[in-house]
């Protein structure tokens, strides 16, 4: 999740997951940003941790944003 190596790792679930599984990568986008908004203060409420940072970063990555907007 945090790693470097953390953005392919997802790559590679997702395309599992839809290939397997059938879901719809807009519809696991969207369930990325709510996730995110949900458990952004969850271990640190005020914000300190690396959670957060990855929630932020989640919400700014463009297939996230372009999956919200439709």
């Amino acid at each position: 999740m945090y790693g470097p190596e953390a953005a392919q790792a997802e790559r590679d679930l997702l395309d599992r997951i839809e290939a397997r599984l059938g879901y719809d990568r807009v519809a696991l986008l969207v369930y990325r940003a709510a996730y995110s908004l949900i458990t952004a203060n969850a271990y640190d409420p005020t914000g300190q941790d690396g959670h957060f940072a990855w929630c932020v970063a989640a919400l700014n990555r463009a297939d996230v944003t372009r999956a919200l907007l439709g």
